[in-house]
């Protein structure tokens, strides 16, 4: 350490060495690794500088360094991990010589007083962003209890100067990037080593909060500030009777957890938790059993169905059987139906076969006629109702009887639980007693014309009249024809 800075730092490997007095230009071969050697190896390094030793006083004693010589009090000193030997440099044999004891770490020249104490500088970071605080503390050597212990009111040199207090700390903040080398003095002590402390540029930082909608936690749980670019890894876990649902922000999958965020900005991220609805059970019975099947869709194991979920039943009748309708907690007859689960629920399936349906069976009601007496080819209407009473529609034929043969006939169809009226219109010409049969049923009508008196001869007496007179003149003009031949 020169008297305004620090000539040359480093490490050096000595054994043995030569060294030659300039004042007299006697050499001296030091067989030993001493202090004095060590400074003779540093000077013949990459950054050399030249140094004088003199033997006036009948030992090695270093007059001058870098061209900075000895003043008044003021000379060359040396100090072998900070403790002030008795012997000079080229006695003290490093890794023997005590005190301090070995194994020796540093040797130490500066210019200065034999009384002055060297000062040590540490921080608590050596690398800092700018505008951020680190602490640098001084610390001086004691020589007589060889401790050390804070340094007040010396002057810390960093990007300005800066003034220990009573505990020997400086608090340094600087406002540019810059590799800074921090070291304290103090007038009448010896200048500390210096300490690099590099200062960059504040990484870009944004913030990612998370939030919770529901009952549940996330990891991390709170907001936290990350370099740009950061990828965050995130999760959700829910709490008792809850489920998670979805994040809600810029995630890298909203229905993952965990899922990642990366950040390019402040962002907010909510976890979206949901409440587990209840579970019910849809128990489904087919009546009878050997009737059919039933689908549920959706389907559920075991049946169990979250609360609200609507469910459409669709039943399947066996061969022979015909879909009844639904029964139980669904009344309705459409299939497919649905119903919403908002309970236990339990429904049957009703299926049914056929019933087999009956023939066609007619029966007929009485005859109607009219008029019973009727004038000679005055139509008379005889009508009958014929009525079908069994499970099949059928055709009958109506066929009426007039004095025993066959008058007319009619042919209908009638559905079951129907009813049909046939009616025939007969004239006659002579009056009579005519007998009618339809079916099963019987009754008569009575045709009435004008009857022969005793003064005189109805029509048709008198249309026979005239037949027979016709007959008895032709057989007249028979005879006479045979008559006349002969």
């Amino acid at each position: 350490e020169g008297q305004n800075e620090t000539i040359w730092r480093g490490n050096v490997t000595v054994s043995e060495s030569d060294i030659t007095a300039d004042n007299s230009g006697t050499t001296y071969h030091l067989p030993d690794p001493t202090g004095l050697g060590a400074l003779d190896e540093a000077s013949n390094h990459e950054q050399r500088f030249s140094y004088y030793v003199t033997d006036t006083y009948g030992a090695l004693f270093v007059s001058s360094i870098a061209g900075e010589e000895s003043q008044g009090a003021s000379g060359w000193m040396y100090r072998v991990d900070y403790y002030s030997p008795s012997v000079g440099a080229g006695d003290f044999i490093l890794n023997e010589t005590t005190p301090p004891d070995p194994p020796h770490e540093e040797v130490l020249f500066y210019h200065g007083a034999w009384t002055d104490l060297p000062l040590k500088t540490t921080v608590d970071k050596i690398e800092v962003d700018v505008g951020e605080n680190f602490a640098a503390t001084v610390e001086v050597y004691s020589d007589d209890t060889h401790e050390w212990s804070p340094c007040e009111g010396a002057t810390v040199h960093a990007d300005q100067d800066y003034t220990t207090d009573s505990s020997g700390n400086v608090t340094i903040s600087v406002d540019h990037d810059v590799t800074l080398h921090v070291f304290a003095e103090k007038a009448g002590y010896i200048r500390s080593d210096k300490i690099e402390v590099t200062v960059t540029p504040a990484p870009v930082t944004y913030i990612l909060t998370l939030a919770v909608k529901g009952h549940g936690s996330t990891s991390p749980s709170a907001g936290s500030p990350y370099y740009a670019g950061t990828t965050v890894e995130i999760s959700a876990a829910s709490a008792q009777g809850w489920e998670f649902a979805s994040w809600s922000g810029d995630v890298a999958n909203s229905s993952s957890s965990p899922t990642t965020v990366t950040m390019d900005a402040n962002k907010t991220v909510t976890a979206k938790f949901v409440q587990i609805p209840s579970v019910y059970t849809l128990t489904v019975t087919c009546k009878p059993s050997r009737g059919g099947s039933v689908t549920l869709s959706p389907t559920a194991e075991d049946k169990q169905y979250k609360a609200g979920t609507s469910v459409e039943l669709s039943a399947i009748p066996a061969e022979g059987y015909t879909f009844g309708g639904w029964s139980g907690d669904l009344s309705r007859s459409s299939n497919p139906a649905n119903i919403t689960v908002d309970s236990n629920k339990s429904i049957i399936a009703d299926f049914v076969l056929p019933t087999p349906k009956e023939p066609a069976s007619f029966s007929t009601s009485q005859l109607n006629i009219s008029p019973k007496q009727a004038q000679p080819n005055q139509q008379v209407n005889i009508s009958i109702n014929i009525t079908n009473s069994g499970g099949e529609a059928g055709s009958y034929e109506a066929v009426l009887y007039i004095n025993g043969q066959m008058e007319d006939s009619q042919t209908v169809s009638i559905s079951p639980g129907s009813a049909q009226t046939v009616v025939f219109g007969i004239t006659k010409a002579i009056p009579d007693t005519y007998a009618i049969s339809l079916g099963e049923q019987q009754a008569q009508f009575n045709v009435i014309g004008n009857q022969v008196s005793d003064k005189g001869l109805d029509t048709g007496s008198t249309i026979a009249i005239v037949v027979i007179a016709g007959l008895i003149a032709a057989l007249v003009l028979v005879f006479r024809r045979i008559k006349s031949k002969a």
